[in-house]
């Protein structure tokens, strides 16, 4: 992983958070196949399981892509 290979202090882990029904909005409107949405979603639960707990920032992206933007640029890295 990056951190193993640069070491931990010299990495920045950013969660991202969106929650199920926002998500399939998203997917809904791009057009994707939502029983794939679906699958990855529940895929994501087990394979982040406990990542939140590692990150030195969680960002919440549930509203507009201006709003995550704004979030982003205000992480102090």
């Amino acid at each position: 992983s990056l951190c193993e290979s640069l070491g931990r202090q010299k990495v920045n882990v950013i969660y991202i958070e969106t929650d199920w029904d926002t998500r399939r909005e998203r997917c809904g409107i791009r057009g994707d196949n939502l029983k794939e949405v679906e699958r990855r979603y529940i895929d994501d639960i087990v394979v982040f399981k406990g990542a939140r707990d590692y990150a030195d920032y969680v960002i919440e992206n549930n509203g507009t892509i201006e709003d995550f933007y704004s979030k982003i640029e205000g992480v102090e890295l």
